[in-house]
């Protein structure tokens, strides 16, 4: 599954990103942060994902960071890798 994702991420991006050197559309990391956090927020409310609030469980901010490392790839974002 994972090539497939790959694969979709390829083909999406040529039609957002066509420059594999810039970031056309001003999205910054931050953006994506926020937009990640959205994302899993819903999963959330809809019981997709645990509410890991005041927790040491971690789901909530490994969905954030799978969903943030997609679309960071998706827009051409560099951002620092742990």
């Amino acid at each position: 599954m994972e090539n497939h994702n790959l694969d979709n991420a390829k083909r999406i991006k040529r039609y957002i990103n066509p420059s594999e050197t810039t970031n056309l559309l001003g999205i910054t990391s931050d953006d994506i942060a926020d937009i990640s956090l959205s994302i899993v927020d819903e999963f959330v409310q809809e019981g997709l994902c645990p509410n890991c609030i005041d927790t040491d469980d971690d789901t909530e901010f490994q969905y954030q960071d799978i969903i943030r490392e997609h679309l960071n790839e998706l827009f051409n974002i560099n951002s620092i890798k742990k």
